[in-house]
């Protein structure tokens, strides 16, 4: 029951897949700009607190990689209980929805790159 349900949020595609991914954008870059204004604010004097932050900026972007592949293979789920019960289907058709299917994980795996890097830079600018 409850996987037919996300079964049918993820084929519609949109607000269910991306909604979440963007917010956790939007939350990665609200924390990485105070993170760097903490840091040149305070310099040592928020240093666990900065721990955290990085912790939690990498955490983020983690999830947002593990949300896009859940979306994706939802959709992919939802995709091939449509195929079989159409039976054949054009290749073009296929190749359509197999691209369409890489947004969300493509989305948040960006995400996951971007607060990589941030976590890399603030980690090793902490240490010195």
């Amino acid at each position: 029951m409850i996987n037919s349900i996300l079964v049918n949020y993820a084929d519609g595609g949109g607000a269910f897949n991306i909604i979440p991914i963007w917010t956790l954008w939007l939350a990665v870059i609200v924390l990485t700009i105070y993170l760097v204004y903490r840091d040149y604010k305070g310099g040592k004097k928020y240093a666990v607190q900065g721990r955290k932050l990085r912790e939690w900026i990498l955490f983020l972007g983690c999830f947002a990689f593990l949300w896009g592949v859940f979306c994706q293979l939802l959709g992919i789920m939802a995709a091939l209980d449509d195929i079989q019960k159409v039976g054949m289907i054009s290749a073009n058709v296929l190749a359509g929805g197999i691209k369409v299917s890489l947004i969300p994980p493509l989305e948040g795996y960006i995400l996951l790159m971007f607060s990589f890097v941030v976590w890399f830079l603030f980690r090793n600018k902490n240490r010195s």
